[in-house]
């Protein structure tokens, strides 16, 4: 980690990895470069020194840098999904030591994320998989909920004002964590009995923050209450059932059980494919959740989401690129190691529709597929 003073930053500088203002807050992700206009803010700020675990970029190396192993430039969409993880950050940290919320940067932040989604779905899933913000846990997984959540909602044809709800519920449903000490948070072994019924509560603890707000929709406060209730009953922390819960909180409770198995955790390190990710939602589905949503939440993301590692049967290796709704089992696959063994230089897209022969016979994991890559290049 190395530590760089605030006279020392450029404009246009980038770095191999995110530069943070401090622990949970980032100035600018991996390969984006610094704005005067970032500089002059820190500085106003009494900010002396920034740090990253990256190395300075030097010219023509950034392409490389934002092209990632998945074959997308994130350029179009990166910055705006790194502001609105800034802005939520702020907006909670506001929550916490002054009790408000600026309802118009809120609904600016899902603006944002419709917009994006819209245009780079594909682009979008495949960074929430295989990126690492490098920002608090609850920051990053309410914005990833959030994503799925919208997923989900325009899988389902809400209109425009249902999903800007929806987004918004998404967004705020984990605000009662805030109140559970990071101790039991961040724990690593088995929480107590106590410490669980401290974790639970949190549902009840955020809705009645929202409430007090009085700027949200009780739609919208619900989806705090609500998002750990189960289509079955058994959830908390009322025991609802059916569609007594709550569609928007009935999309939320698939969004985040999603996303939580696919994120890295303190207490497990090794993150699910977004393939394994599914087959265990799935799992849960015949009680947990409603089925018309785990459809239509399915239906958005596909079995093996953009960014997935696979193997075909030809023992070609590569990484799902673009999913095809009528045909989830046979995406768009970018190959990386051909049939014969090779590391492939040049981009070659494969798309399982139009190739018969093909088809996926195994979900590899990010170390798996390393391993392949280093052993064809020795």
């Amino acid at each position: 980690m190395q530590k760089i003073n605030i006279n020392d930053l450029k404009d246009g500088m980038k770095f191999t990895e995110p530069v943070h203002i401090d622990e949970n807050n980032i100035l600018v992700p991996k390969g984006v470069g610094i704005k005067q206009k970032d500089i002059e803010r820190l500085k106003k700020w009494g900010i002396k020194f920034v740090v990253t675990e990256g190395n300075l970029l030097t010219a023509g190396e950034d392409e490389t840098l934002n092209n990632d192993i998945f074959g997308y430039n994130l350029k179009p969409f990166i910055r705006k999904f790194e502001e609105c993880l800034n802005t939520f950050g702020t907006e909670l940290n506001n929550f916490v030591t002054q009790n408000k919320i600026d309802r118009s940067k809120i609904e600016s932040i899902i603006n944002i994320l419709i917009e994006i989604i819209d245009k780079y779905k594909d682009e979008i899933i495949n960074h929430i998989f295989s990126s690492s913000h490098g920002y608090n846990y609850m920051f990053s997984h309410s914005l990833n909920v959030t994503v799925f959540s919208l997923l989900c909602g325009m899988a389902l044809k809400f209109s425009p004002h249902r999903l800007r709800q929806l987004g918004i519920g998404a967004l705020l449903h984990d605000v009662g964590m805030l109140i559970v000490p990071d101790a039991i948070v961040n724990k690593e072994t088995k929480l107590t009995e106590d410490e669980f019924k401290q974790i639970q509560a949190h549902t009840v603890h955020g809705y009645q923050k929202l409430k007090k707000l009085d700027i949200f929709s009780n739609e919208v406060t619900t989806v705090a209450l609500q998002h750990h209730e189960q289509y079955d009953g058994n959830g908390y922390p009322r025991k609802l059932k059916g569609d007594d819960i709550h569609l928007y909180s009935r999309i939320v409770s698939v969004a985040d059980s999603y996303d939580a198995q696919v994120s890295d955790r303190v207490y497990r390190k090794d993150k699910k494919t977004g393939y394994m990710a599914v087959k265990d939602v799935l799992a849960e589905s015949q009680n947990k959740f409603d089925p018309k949503i785990l459809r239509a939440f399915l239906a958005s993301i596909s079995i093996y989401p953009p960014g997935s590692l696979v193997q075909l049967n030809n023992n070609a290796i590569g990484s799902v690129t673009a999913i095809n709704n009528k045909a989830p089992l046979r995406p768009k696959v970018r190959i990386w190691i051909d049939e014969f063994g090779d590391n492939l230089k040049e981009e070659e897209i494969v798309d399982l529709t139009e190739n018969k022969n093909l088809f996926i016979v195994k979900v590899l994991n990010k170390e798996e597929f390393d391993k392949e890559r280093q052993f064809q290049t020795k």
